[in-house]
C-alpha cells in the first residue's frame, strides 16, 4: 500500500531532521520544476497578481521568492509544509519504523514539483493546480509522469490509498491505478457532509496514525476508530471508505 496526500499552501523554512541519520533525496521531475520557475520569473508582478490572487506583503514577498529562487533553503518536503493535515504529524517522536514508512509510504502531490516522497528536499513555493501558467494547464503538465512514476512504485496488486484532496486526486489516472478513496464526513440531524478543515484534520491525524501503527493493509484501515471517526459501512463501497463522527 502507498498514499497520497496533498501540499498545503502554509510552509517553514524549518529542517527539523537536521541533525537526524535520515538520507535525503532529489524530487525525480527537477527539470520540470525548472521549467515552471522559469515561466514565473518571467512574469511581472501584475502577472503575478492576477494568477495566484494575491496582495500587498504577500505578493511582494511570493514576487521575491520566485525571483531569488536559487537562492531559497532546501527542506525535506514533509518538514517544509506545514498546513492543517501536516500540523497532526508527531514528526519529532516518529520513531525509526515510522520515519521508514513515511520514506516508503508517502507520495506528497505538487503543483510545482509534480510529485515528492517525504523526505525529497524542496524549496518554499505558492502554486496551485488551478493557475493558469502553462498551455492545456498544469493538471496536463504532470499527468503522465506522475501516473507512470506511481505505477512503477506499485506491485501488481498493491492499492494506492488517496488521502488527499480532491484539486490533488484528479491526478490519478484511476483506469491504471488501483486507488481507494478515504474520506471524512460529519453527522447532524441524521445527514452527512463533508467539512473542509475538519476533513483536513482528520486525514492528517489517520495519516499519522499509519505511520505510527505501520497500518499496510484496507483491512487494518477499516477496523480504525480515530477522534470520533469510524468506518460507515452503508456509505462506502469497494473503492469508497466513508468515516463518518456524530455531531460536529
Amino acid at each position: 500500500m502507498k498514499i497520497i496526500f496533498s501540499p498545503s499552501k502554509e510552509m517553514r523554512e524549518e529542517n527539523i531532521f537536521e541533525n537526524k541519520k535520515i538520507e535525503f533525496t532529489e524530487s525525480p521531475f527537477k527539470d520540470k520544476t525548472n521549467i515552471l520557475i522559469d515561466i514565473l520569473r518571467q512574469k511581472s508582478i501584475e502577472e503575478i497578481e492576477s494568477i495566484m490572487k494575491l496582495k500587498a506583503d504577500l505578493l511582494t514577498k511570493t514576487y521575491k521568492d520566485i525571483q531569488n529562487y536559487d537562492k531559497l533553503k532546501y527542506i525535506p518536503a514533509i518538514s517544509m509544509y506545514y498546513g492543517v493535515s501536516f500540523k497532526e504529524l508527531e514528526l519529532e517522536a516518529y520513531s525509526e519504523k515510522s520515519l521508514k514508512y513515511l520514506k516508503d509510504k508517502l507520495f506528497i502531490l505538487s503543483a510545482l514539483y509534480g510529485f515528492l516522497q517525504a523526505f525529497d528536499l524542496v524549496k518554499k513555493y505558492r502554486l496551485d493546480m488551478t493557475m493558469s501558467i502553462v498551455d492545456k494547464g498544469l493538471y496536463n503538465f504532470w499527468k503522465k509522469e506522475i501516473n507512470e512514476y506511481i505505477s512503477k512504485s506499485l506491485t501488481e496488486d498493491e492499492v494506492l490509498l488517496n488521502l488527499a484532496s480532491g484539486e490533488f486526486s484528479k491526478l490519478i489516472d484511476t483506469k491504471k491505478i488501483n486507488m481507494i478513496n478515504l474520506d471524512f464526513k460529519e453527522e447532524k440531524d441524521g445527514t452527512y457532509k463533508s467539512v473542509s478543515t475538519y476533513s483536513k484534520k482528520a486525514r492528517g491525524k489517520f495519516l499519522n496514525y499509519l505511520v505510527k501503527n505501520q497500518i499496510d493493509s484496507l483491512e487494518e484501515i477499516e477496523k480504525i476508530n480515530l477522534d470520533g471517526y469510524a468506518l460507515n459501512k452503508d456509505l462506502s463501497n469497494s473503492k469508497n471508505l466513508i468515516f463518518t463522527r456524530k455531531n460536529f
